[in-house]
């Protein structure tokens, strides 16, 4: 399952940059995230529920560029990768998030007959809004 989402954050993009890169306070700002545990500099933990289906993978974070991109690859448990692309525009912040992944006990044709595809597009969007609304309350704050 692959998807891509592009949003206009209202803040500078070093405060989104470093809002984003802090995934120890993801559970508190996205539903779908559980968990999050830094292993080491560039590898995490993650524990998400998607469309009622708990997973649970390692991810090594394998491009960082500050102010401008961060990739990633799963290197064990639910096979996922992406990256997120920042770019300052403007009114703010333009935030790529593109993603692919496919949970390990269900085939992809599976997921998406099954309405699930659409469950967790839809589970994305209102995490990914509800991201945008606290990262700008947050830079005014700031």
């Amino acid at each position: 399952m692959e998807r891509e989402k592009t949003m206009i954050i209202n803040a500078p993009i070093d405060r989104v940059y470093d809002m984003w890169v802090r995934s120890s306070n993801y559970p508190k700002l996205l539903s779908h995230v559980k968990e999050v545990t830094l292993k080491s500099p560039t590898v995490e933990h993650w524990k998400v529920e998607l469309a009622g289906i708990p997973l649970e993978f390692d991810i090594e974070l394998t491009d960082i560029q500050e102010n401008k991109h961060l990739a990633w690859k799963s290197i064990a448990g639910t096979d996922n990768s992406g990256f997120v692309h920042f770019e300052p525009v403007p009114e703010g912040t333009k935030v790529t998030v593109h993603f692919n992944f496919l949970p390990e006990l269900y085939p992809a044709e599976l997921v998406e007959k099954l309405g699930a595809g659409g469950m967790v597009e839809n589970q994305i969007q209102e995490d990914m809004d509800n991201l945008k609304s606290r990262i700008e309350s947050m830079a005014k704050a700031a």
